[in-house]
Formats: structure tokens, sequence, C-alpha cells
């Protein structure tokens, strides 16, 4: 190996860790927005320890915030894809109950990413 590898090597074992640091950095989110296609959205701080009750086009959904995150505890839905996906709690991070039309999104801070594709 060469000088220049080694320098190659030792910029790379600098660099990425610092990159990975600064662009990877997760923001907490302080307040979720629970949105149902026909309803006004539902705005609630990620401070308080609660669970909400949000109704859908099937039922029921049930969301839990504890510590600072929040997740899904039940759903009318057949599959509950959304119970599944655990629990959230970084600024722009989102679940979704699909049948129920029930989207929670987590805001404050700095976004992560500017869109999302699925």
């Amino acid at each position: 190996m060469t000088r220049a590898d080694w320098l190659v090597i030792a910029c790379a074992v600098v660099l990425l860790p610092t990159l990975y640091i600064t662009l990877w950095s997760v923001t907490p989110a302080q307040i979720v927005k629970i949105t149902h296609r026909h309803d006004p959205p539902v705005e609630a701080s990620l401070s308080t320890d609660q669970q909400l009750a949000i109704a859908g086009d099937l039922g029921i959904s049930t969301l839990e915030i504890k510590q600072g995150k929040i997740h899904f505890i039940d759903s009318p839905c057949r599959t509950k894809v959304c119970v599944h996906s655990g629990w959230i709690h970084s600024s722009g991070q989102i679940l979704a109950c699909l049948p129920n039309g029930i989207l929670v999104e987590l805001l404050g801070g700095e976004r992560r990413f500017d869109a999302i594709n699925f």
C-alpha cells in the first residue's frame, strides 16, 4: 500500500463518523398531528402520557402517548399492520392505518427528510 492509500483510509475513518453524526441525527418531536379523512386534524403534546381514541372509517383506533413516543394500541382494521408498526418519536415520522383512514404525523424540530415516497 502506498502513502496515498493510507491517506484515503485515514480520511474515510475521520469523515464517515462525522458525516453520520451530522446527517443522521434524530430530532425528537414535540407534537403529534392525527388526521382522519373527513374530520379536522387533532393535535396533542408528546410530553403528556395519555391514550387517544380516534374515530375512523371502520371504528375507533386507540393510540398511546408515553415518554415522548406514540403507537397504535388497537384498531378495527383486519391485518393490524398499524398496531405492529411500533413506536415513533422523531420529527417527520408517520404512522398510518389506511383501512381506517387515520394518519399520525410527528411535528416539531427539524425534519430529516423533505418528502417520503411509498
